[in-house]
This record gives C-alpha cells, sequence and structure tokens, in this order.
C-alpha cells in the first residue's frame, strides 16, 4: 500500500528550505573572510593550516585564539588540508554545518510537535537573517546551535551518554558551551528528585559531570601552556560590564530576538503556547526549553553583547513559536502552516536591506565588496612600497593576503604605518572623522558601507 501523500509533506517543506538555503548562499561561498573570521576564527584556521593542526591552546598563538578552544578551527583546518585551502571549502563546509543544524532543530521539534509542523519550525529557523548571514561564515556559532540542539534532542530522547558525549566536544569548540551543559545537569538533577531515584542514580549524575571536567581539563591545560586560564581581553570585559549595564544589554537582546527581522509576533505566539503548559502531554518539557531559554538570555546579558551570541536560541525559539501556532490554529496544521508561512515572509523582507548589523544580516557582504574595490585600487597605485594607515577590519586584510583581499604581490608592497605617523595614505571605514593634512582621493560605497581614501597634502 502506498503512503498518504501527506506523509511527504513534512521532507518536501524541509527540502524546500533547504534549497532556499543554498540557493541563497551560494553566491558567498567564495567571498573572503569577514570580520571575527579575519581576526580570530578564519586566521586561525589558516595559522593551523600552514603550522600544523593541533587542538591544544599552544597550537596557536594567544593573540589569534583569544584564549578559546581550538577544536572548531582545527576541524576547519583540516577541511581546507584535505579538499584544498579555498574559501569556497572552508564557506560550503559552514554551510554543511548549518544545514546540519536545521536537521537537528526538526528532530528536536519531533519530540513536541507533529512532524509536519517540526518541518515548518525548522523552516522557520531558515528564514531568519541572522541565520542566513551566519550560515557560510567560518565562526562557531553555527557550531554551537547545532551543539545545542543535538544535546537537548538526545536529553529528551534520554540518551545520556550521547548527551554528554555531544557536550563534551561542545565545550572544546567554544567555552560558552558549559553554560547549555551545567542547564542540562540541573534539569537532571531536578528531574531525579522529582522522581524520588537521586541516590539511585547518583552514579548517572556523576556522569553529567564530564562536560564541566572536560572543559577544566582544557583550562588546565591552558594554564600550563600560555600561564593563564583566561584570556586577559575576555577577563577585563567581564570584570568591567558584568553587571555595569546588564538591563540594557538584557533590552538589547530581548528586542532583537523577539521584534527585528520580522520577528514582531513571535512573542505572542510564545505566551499562547505558554499558557497551554499545564494542560498538554509535553507541557513539562516544552517548559524547559522555555527555561533554557530565559536562563540563557540572563546569563548573555552579563557578558560582552553580540547578537550572534545567542544564534544557538534560536532553533528553541522557533519551536516555542509553532507551538503557540498550533494552538492558536485550534489544532488544524494546515493553518498552523499558513501561519507559519505567514511569519516566515515578514522575516523574509527584511532578508535585505541597507542597515549593516555587523554579521548578523546579510548586508555584511557590502562591507565585503567595498573592502575588496578599496583594497584593490589601493595596490593599484604606481607606487614601489605603499605606506597607509587603516583601521577595523581593514588593516587585518592589509596585514595578511590569506584573508583574501590582496594578493602576495600587493602584500610585499603594503607598508602598514600608525596614523601619529601621518603616512602617505589612510584607507577607512566608516570614518566620520575630518582628516586635517589630507585630501579625499576616492570614497568607495554600498548600502550603508563606506570606505574612504585618503592622500597626504
Amino acid at each position: 500500500m502506498s503512503k498518504r501523500p501527506g506523509t511527504y509533506l513534512p521532507f518536501l517543506i524541509l527540502l524546500l528550505g533547504l534549497v532556499f538555503l543554498w540557493w541563497n548562499r551560494w553566491h558567498s561561498l567564495s567571498n573572503p573572510y569577514f570580520w571575527d573570521e579575519m581576526g580570530v576564527y578564519g586566521k586561525g584556521v589558516q595559522y593551523l593550516f600552514a603550522n600544523g593542526i593541533g587542538v591544544l591552546p599552544a597550537s596557536l598563538p594567544p593573540e589569534i585564539s583569544r584564549g578559546h578552544p581550538l577544536l572548531f578551527s582545527s576541524i576547519h583546518a583540516l577541511v581546507i588540508q584535505v579538499f584544498s585551502n579555498k574559501f569556497f571549502v572552508s564557506h560550503f563546509f559552514a554551510l554543511l554545518v548549518s544545514s546540519a543544524s536545521v536537521l537537528s532543530t526538526y528532530l528536536l521539534a519531533q519530540h513536541f510537535l507533529p512532524k509536519v509542523l517540526a518541518a515548518g519550525a525548522a523552516s522557520l529557523l531558515i528564514c531568519q537573517n541572522i541565520f542566513i548571514a551566519q550560515s557560510t561564515l567560518v565562526i562557531p556559532e553555527m557550531s554551537i546551535a547545532l551543539i545545542s540542539t543535538l544535546a537537548l534532542w538526545s536529553y529528551f530522547k534520554r540518551r545520556y551518554l550521547l548527551t554528554i558525549l555531544v557536550l563534551c566536544i561542545g565545550v572544546w569548540i567554544k567555552e560558552s558551551v558549559i553554560i547549555i551543559a551545567v542547564f542540562i545537569g540541573f534539569i537532571q538533577v531536578i528531574e531525579l528528585i522529582r522522581s524520588g531515584i537521586f541516590l539511585k542514580k547518583a552514579k548517572q549524575l556523576l556522569l553529567f559531570t564530564l562536560p564541566l571536567i572536560a572543559f577544566i581539563g582544557f583550562l588546565l591545560i591552558q594554564k600550563v601552556q600560555n600561564g593563564w586560564y583566561f584570556f586577559s581581553y575576555h577577563t577585563e570585559i567581564v570584570q568591567e560590564s558584568a553587571f555595569n549595564g546588564f538591563w540594557d544589554k538584557l533590552e538589547r537582546h530581548y528586542t532583537f530576538i523577539f521584534y527585528e527581522q520580522g520577528r514582531k509576533y513571535w512573542l505572542i505566539a510564545s505566551l499562547i503556547g505558554l499558557f497551554t503548559l499545564p494542560f498538554i502531554r509535553r507541557g513539562k518539557s516544552l517548559l524547559t526549553l522555555t527555561g533554557f531559554l530565559i536562563v540563557n538570555l540572563l546569563v548573555f546579558s552579563l557578558a560582552f553583547y553580540m547578537d550572534r551570541y545567542l544564534l544557538y536560541l534560536y532553533p528553541v525559539l522557533v519551536i516555542l513559536v509553532v507551538h503557540g501556532l498550533k494552538v492558536l490554529s485550534f489544532g488544524k496544521d494546515w493553518i498552523s502552516l499558513l501561519l507559519i508561512a505567514g511569519m516566515a515572509s515578514l522575516s523574509l523582507l527584511e532578508l535585505k536591506n541597507d542597515t549593516f548589523r555587523y554579521d548578523v544580516s546579510v548586508s555584511y557582504e557590502d562591507v565585503i565588496r567595498v573592502h575588496e574595490e578599496a583594497v584593490s585600487q589601493l595596490c593599484e597605485l604606481d607606487e614601489s612600497i605603499i605606506i597607509v594607515g587603516s583601521n577595523f577590519p581593514i588593516y587585518m586584510s592589509l596585514d595578511d593576503f590569506q584573508l583574501g583581499y590582496l594578493n602576495k604581490a600587493c602584500h610585499t608592497r603594503i607598508d602598514l604605518t600608525p596614523f601619529d605617523k601621518e603616512p602617505r595614505y589612510l584607507l577607512l571605514y566608516q570614518d566620520t572623522i575630518q582628516r586635517e593634512n589630507y585630501t579625499l582621493l576616492k570614497s568607495y560605497s554600498q548600502g550603508k558601507a563606506l570606505v574612504k581614501l585618503y592622500v597626504k597634502n
């Protein structure tokens, strides 16, 4: 007997979502590195590729690693070592990880929703500007999203050894995964206490300390090899701003997640679903997801503010949103799908705009284009040595040709000079200062991105 056509609908929705993602991002796979790819992660990948791949802290200079675990950079370095050191390969692999995050979101969503709505939730995730923008970047946030969803899925499936293994890998990808591990461990303690079998399952509970042990192990190795546990730049930020500005950071996180990029109805949908939790079979698990969202939102409001740091919350959030839409649709899946499509459309309308939002919007490619054009024309100057001062991110590309903006021949002609020494040229990103003793030669702009080239009078 053949299966009903509706059986294939979840597969079709997922397939269409992934096709859209790959179609939208295919042109960006050959982009040079951008922003934190240039300064930390992509630069680290190139260093490991050239000097030997390793996962221990000593494998990468601290000014590149910033004290972060090296598993992420090592995996990417291994990929380009096997398949060729090209930006296309590096970004292609990043897009594969993003696709795996979509599929893991679908797996997690199936625990709470019918398959067709689980596929709808995964596709709603794909339509988010922040997700699309991050999907090809060589930075660890998408890998953390994959780790987070796999850990939660395996935990709800009671595959605890898999949960622990995933989290142990996660803390060696980036230290912030320890927050996820501690939350899941805490939920396990509560569950065992509520079940009255806490003492009987003490050995099982001890296994949940392994991610913490793995994290401490990394810190101890870092102390031996680098002389410190945490990179000083990060500790200074935490000391200065952990509680200072907490409410402001919390408001910024909250506003961005629930209102910007076409998400203005997400909070309403989530709250509608939240009110039904005491009356449904998966209510306790959905409450756990809600707690996961809230706790991580609060913890990251103590840290340095970056929108992308909370990317791993979006798979959880789309599940809560779609559950709310399911309630609003009185359990009618076709109505829920229409509402999901409406929310996806609102997000897609915000996909391409001129407002530069760092790496959470595809408009970041405007910065890449003007950066490439400006550096290319700088290299065309008819001078044997080009004495130039620059700011971030342009000075990174002028200092290292492996980042993709200039060739090796031009790199040998570049003499990066501090501003106070008044170099002959200035090549500046988003410069708003009146430059005395300099004349503007040319401006390069696209969208809101602007680069200016000055020559000394």
